[in-house]
Formats: structure tokens, sequence, C-alpha cells
């Protein structure tokens, strides 16, 4: 969708494949409401029911106050909960004015997109702007295979250049990204043990950025107050230590953490509704999550399941959510309290290897499946919203570390085994992009 007139393409660009069977299948569910001349009728009340999260239709009644009056909220609905009450939806499809349609009931009604874009290589980090586009770290892209970073629209059509942004070959292997408030892109450069950053147009905006050698492998940036600059590296060699961070203005080393469990980070996450704000950081190498605040590094709280942590999300209540190699997903508190996990189930499991994660604006976690091939969406609770196989249209193959959410609500997914990037219709709560530190409301 253009966030720009709210309308939806006229076409799509090549090389996308589309939800056609499951859009017709939605289509002839709400066909029989449509026919209706009164919203009241049964087809509608079934209608307005069963795609109310949460809600069941009895034969004669709803079990709870329909959340819908009109079509167009059902369909909203529907592709806001997408695992809610399929079946029964399903079966609400007794005429077929579009077609093809599906056979049988899926596990989800989820609408999702495929993008392959042809630089696409190796991805691995994603980020927003403000304007909605996508921009997506290619580890080996470009005409060196150093990398690249490629730009997509809000309607997945590629609006960087031929093999990509290089960053006047400043690139060394990106991993991953972040926007400060300014529009500048910063760049975690895992070989080249350095950040980039580029301007809102993809062009060189200074670096590569060494930290006064700080940084080694680094794999997870973040931007913290006053546009700084926070890095997260694997490699544990000195002079590089676990957390670096940069002046936003110059790129320059500002702080540098260790110690408090600090051990070859991967993704770090900043909670900036706290007050002062909160930096959480994921480790590789302990079974553990750290806290970094006033300046001062926490011993490492334990995530609810042996083994190490990948990924790490802050959600708008200031709760900590990270995805564990053992196959589960814990919550904790701004205390660093286990109060959810190890979590598991909506495609989460002993051979998923959950990866990336990211919230909503609703406290919605959503999380990569890396060998699962699949995203698992899971409530503020840690409650499963997925099907039990997670979702897996659009054609999902091994995603791993990106996964964003737009302002229009849909899930962007970057795709490591097949070169893609997958969009998941307006399943979440939207969030305001670029998205600095905790997700809101745009």
């Amino acid at each position: 969708m253009n966030l720009a007139t709210g309308k939806p393409p006229t076409s799509f660009p090549s090389g996308v494949t589309s939800p056609t069977t499951t859009l017709n299948t939605i289509g002839n569910i709400l066909a029989e409401c449509v026919e209706q001349t009164d919203g009241g009728s049964l087809p509608c009340q079934r209608l307005f029911c069963d795609a109310t999260a949460g809600a069941t239709w009895n034969g004669s009644s709803c079990s709870t106050p329909a959340a819908v009056d009109n079509t167009l909220a059902a369909a909203l609905m529907i592709a806001r909960n997408p695992a809610n009450n399929v079946a029964d939806l399903f079966n609400l499809a007794t005429i077929s004015p579009f077609t093809p349609a599906l056979d049988a009931a899926p596990s989800s009604l989820v609408l999702a997109l495929n993008f392959v874009p042809g630089d696409l290589s190796t991805p691995r980090g994603m980020a927003i702007d403000q304007s909605g586009d996508i921009w997506v770290a290619s580890s080996t892209g470009g005409s060196n295979s150093n990398g690249s970073i490629i730009r997509l629209s809000t309607l997945g059509v590629k609006k960087s250049p031929a093999g990509g942004y290089t960053g006047d070959g400043k690139l060394d292997r990106p991993e991953d990204l972040a926007f400060d408030s300014f529009g500048f892109l910063w760049i975690a450069n895992m070989a080249g043990n350095s950040v980039t950053r580029l301007n809102r147009d993809g062009d060189f905006a200074g670096g590569p950025f060494l930290g006064a050698g700080a940084i080694a492998a680094p794999a997870g940036i973040a931007i913290g107050d006053q546009d700084s600059v926070w890095v997260a590296s694997t490699v544990a060699r000195a002079p590089a230590v676990p957390v670096a961070v940069l002046n936003g203005a110059d790129g320059a080393l500002a702080e540098v953490f260790f110690g408090g469990g600090l051990n070859r980070p991967t993704r770090v996450a900043i909670d900036s509704l706290a007050i002062p704000s909160i930096t959480w950081v994921a480790n590789r190498a302990a079974a553990g999550v750290s806290r970094i605040r006033d300046n001062n590094a926490s011993a490492p709280f334990i995530a609810g399941n042996p083994g190490s942590q990948q990924g790490i999300a802050v959600d708008v209540s200031g709760n900590v959510w990270v995805t564990n190699t053992t196959g589960s997903v814990s919550e904790l508190n701004r205390d660093g309290a286990l109060i959810n996990g190890p979590i598991q189930g909506g495609g989460i499991g002993g051979t998923s290897q959950p990866w990336g994660i990211n919230s909503d604006s609703a406290g919605n976690a959503w999380v990569n499946n890396l060998d699962g091939n699949s995203v698992t969406e899971l409530d503020p609770k840690g409650n499963a919203l997925s099907p039990s196989d997670g979702f897996t249209a659009g054609l999902i193959s091994g995603p791993r570390n990106g996964v964003a959410i737009d302002q229009s609500g849909s899930v962007w997914i970057v795709n490591s085994s097949s070169n893609s990037v997958t969009q998941m219709l307006g399943a979440a709560s939207p969030v305001k992009t670029p998205q600095i530190g905790s997700p809101v409301l745009p």
C-alpha cells in the first residue's frame, strides 16, 4: 500500500509472488454478507462474530459482542488477526464469485507477498525509513561482493541502483541497520569491524568508523539518546569491547562497556520510554541478557532457558523479549525478572531456531524462526497468536535477523535462504518509522 495515498498498487513489480488464492478466499468469505440488504442478517452476524478475535458463533449468537459491524471492518479484522477462527470463516465461503480460491481451510488467512530484488545476496538486517521504504543489508552484494544496501518502496519496487548502495566501497559484510532521527542510516560491518553511514538518499555520509579499535565483528546496532549509536561486537579480542557507543554527529567513540555479563553480544535494543533510557544486550556466549543503565552494565539476567540469545527487542510497556537458541522465547520486565517463559508454540519449538525478533505498538512480539521457515506472533503475555506451525505464507525461507513493522501494520521479513523479502499485509499494529527505541504508534 502507498502510505501517502492509502491506495493499493494497480500492479505488482516483476519478481513478486502474490497471495491470489487467499485473497479470493477472503472475498468469498465476505460475499454472502455483501449480498445482504441488512447488516443484521444471519450471514452478516456470523461473519462479524467469526472475524472478532476471541469470539465464537454458537449457532444463533456470538459468544461476545462482535467488534465489527460492516464488511470493510471485518476484512481489516481478518487481516490483523489472520489465525483467528480460520475454519469457521472458511466455512462462510458458501458462494464463490472469486476464483481461483483455496480448496480447504488453511492454517491462517495471512496475506503475504514475496519480493525478489535481483541484487539481494545473503540478506541480514533491515530498517524502515520515515517514508516507509524498506532498507535491507545485502551481506555479499555489490560488484565486489563486499556488501550493499538494497532499498524497496512500500510497493516492493527496488529504488536502489543496480548493485545497491555500496557506501563508496566502505561496506564490508553489512549485518545490521538502524536509522537515526536525522534520516542517516548506520550500518554494522561484520567483516570490516566498523560502522558506515549513508544519508537518506543512499549516498556515503561517513566512515568506516572503527571506534578506536573498540569494534570487532559487529552484529547489532541501535540508536539511543541524542542519536548515539550503540554497537554490539561478537568477537572478544583486545582492544575491542562488547558494546561501543559512537557519537551520532561524527562517529567518534564516546563510551565503551564491558563486564556485567557482557559476552560476545549479538544484538542490542533500547527502551527509549524508560527514564533514563535502558539498553538491553543479548549475549551470544552466555546464558543471559545484560542491562546497561546509568552507565553501568548489570550482571546477566537469565532469560529462562539454557543457551545463548540471538535476538532481543523491547515492547511498548518496557518488557524485554529474547530469542533463545535452544528453541524458545523469554519475556523479562524492566528489572530483569522473568515474567513469561520459556515460551514455545505458534511455530516456536526445539528445532525452529528462533532468531530475529521485534514488537509492534500493541506489545505483540514477532519472531523469525530460522530453521522453522516461519514467523511467530505472541501476545503481550506470551500466548501464541500464530498457528501451530507459525505463519509460513509468502515463501518465508530462512528468516534470520530482519523483521520490522511499518506504519500500516505490515510485517516485513528478510529471507536469508531465498534472497527475498516477505510482506505480511496489515498483520501487526502499526509502528512509527523509523523505529528508534521502543515501538510507538505513528
